[in-house]
């Protein structure tokens, strides 16, 4: 793939690597209110499986656990050997892969590749001198043909889904990705290659041993106003397979040794005949396997509930965001409270834990609002909550309305738009309000 290095040269320290992928970790300068448990950076993985399957050498750096400056991550880049530096980029983590991505144009002759979710929502925002190719939309197969081009010296510009710089320092931008219409394509996600022992646990919403997450699914066909994922994924729905997923499942039991999992992903339910053919083939395969998922409020019967529970399904979390019915037509969210009570009532019977998330501080939303979330919060007793201030997503209805009116205090060096000091300690304080009236651990 690379030239092999002279007779001469000094063994590299780091293992090698034609292709080095980097996620950058979360940086300071947002100091977000959010319950976010530590999860394996699967996107990178399941990039990493695509390129390994087309022969080439790969490394996954999660900066999230490893917490090393961008110097060492760039010493390490350099001793690899690659040719190609991948990172990948949320608006949370925006700051700190600028900061990587300079230490890799000052200290290596890797091409810098930009791709995830802020390079599909802000391209522009990462246009500059340090990076020389944003990848927008789904990146497995755009990465894959541009690592080849470069081998083999094919002119970028024909490969779809990038912004490419020119050697002026203008940017070129490419024909759109179209969005991979069947996933099952696409390989399972190369976890060897990362810490995978440092994911383990990280959720309360499964009762086992050795608990990892997985993805099966991309975009959603609603259109929630704080929300940016059909910015990233597009507006619809796809996932993969019944037995794609049992065949990843079956690798996290045997060979990681899992005997959990959390399906990491907003919509994993949606598809009700796809998740009867996963719980029947759980039963089959991995009985002893324990689950749990995120659904939407009223749209799970009450048959497939029990399915659920029988194929090792121990919670199901959803997002309900407001006891205010006013909020909730505020920010589209097409539920209505009633739905949510019966969807408690329908998981207990089926033996299965309601868990949930909430928002404090939405656009719109009064201390009349709050007071009404609170009441509902008290009534509806789950048995796991989640709340979180809210924070602006970018490119999401909401973010634009605050950005378009000026309605916040300050923007930080990730975008992230902030209300005043006293704004966000008062938000903080009906978020732990919340927790408290539900009186149940988190």
């Amino acid at each position: 793939m690379t030239p092999a290095a002279s007779p001469n040269s000094a063994a590299p320290a780091a293992p090698p690597a034609d292709i080095f992928l980097i996620y950058p970790g979360t940086d300071s300068c947002s100091a977000v209110t959010m319950e976010m448990p530590a999860m394996a950076p699967l996107g990178l993985a399941f990039i990493a499986g695509t390129l390994c399957q087309q022969g080439w050498r790969v490394r996954i750096l999660d900066n999230a656990v490893e917490r090393l400056e961008p110097t060492r991550i760039a010493a390490q880049v350099r001793e690899s050997g690659a040719f190609v530096a991948g990172i990948a980029c949320t608006s949370l983590s925006f700051h700190n892969t600028l900061r990587v991505a300079g230490a890799l144009r000052g200290a290596t002759s890797a091409r810098v590749v930009v791709g995830g979710p802020h390079a599909t929502l802000m391209p522009e925002t990462l246009m500059v001198p340090c990076v020389d190719f944003v990848v927008s939309g789904e990146g497995e197969i755009t990465m894959a043909e541009l690592c080849a081009g470069l081998r083999d010296g094919t002119d970028a510009s024909l490969i779809a889904g990038l912004h490419c710089r020119l050697e002026e320092g203008r940017w070129q931008r490419t024909a759109v990705r179209p969005r991979l219409a069947n996933l099952d394509v696409l390989p399972h996600p190369r976890r060897d290659l990362m810490p995978v022992n440092r994911y383990l646990n990280q959720t309360t919403e499964v009762a086992a041993g050795r608990v990892l997450s997985a993805s099966t699914s991309r975009g959603c066909p609603y259109d929630c106003a704080f929300c940016s994922v059909e910015g990233v994924w597009g507006r619809g729905y796809r996932s993969f397979s019944a037995s794609w997923v049992l065949d990843d499942l079956e690798e996290l039991a045997s060979v990681y040794q899992a005997d959990g999992v959390y399906f990491y992903e907003d919509n994993f339910t949606l598809n009700q005949k796809r998740v009867a053919a996963l719980c029947q083939g759980l039963r089959e395969r991995r009985p002893n396997l324990r689950w749990a998922c995120e659904g939407r409020i009223g749209s799970l019967s009450p048959e497939l509930l029990r399915e659920m529970k029988a194929a090792g399904c121990q919670t199901v979390k959803f997002g309900i965001e407001s006891g205010s019915p006013r909020i909730l037509q505020l920010i589209a969210k097409d539920i209505v409270l009633p739905a949510v009570l019966d969807t408690r009532r329908l998981c207990r019977q089926a033996g299965l834990r309601f868990a949930c998330f909430f928002m404090v501080g939405l656009p719109g939303e009064t201390d009349e609002d709050r007071r009404q979330t609170l009441e509902f919060v008290r009534r509806l007793q789950p048995d796991l909550i989640i709340v979180n201030v809210f924070t602006p997503i970018p490119r999401s209805k909401l973010y634009l309305g605050l950005l378009k009116g000026r309605r916040f205090a300050s923007m930080d060096d990730n975008f992230v738009l902030h209300p005043p000091p006293e704004q966000q300690r008062a938000m903080e304080a009906w978020a732990a309000r919340l927790r408290e009236a539900a009186d149940c651990r988190n």
